[in-house]
């Protein structure tokens, strides 16, 4: 179905909740809707003292809102392992 203004809104509000892992939720639920937003809770995340958090949000940010070339290639660059082996297999798939 498709997530109504409400539904979206709600999401939005779930980007700034303190728990990392809602807001790891959020950002993949509200990607398809509003990818800039994702991007940014994604970005922070990626940064986040758990390793855990940081490989997933990594993941989510390869395949979900990073559908460019030129966003790949600059997570090519990334100090995480896991962020460029990630980019080099999304960008496999995009040039296939």
């Amino acid at each position: 179905s498709q997530p109504d203004t409400l539904w979206q809104s709600q999401v939005r509000s779930l980007t700034d909740d303190p728990d990392p892992v809602v807001r790891l939720e959020a950002a993949k639920l509200i990607a398809p809707y509003d990818q800039p937003l994702a991007k940014t809770v994604l970005d922070e995340l990626m940064r986040d003292s758990n390793v855990g958090i940081r490989e997933a949000a990594s993941g989510v940010l390869v395949e979900r809102v990073a559908a460019d070339v030129a966003t790949l290639r600059a997570l090519l660059r990334s100090g995480d392992v896991a962020v460029r082996v990630r980019a080099a297999g999304r960008i496999l798939e995009l040039t296939r």
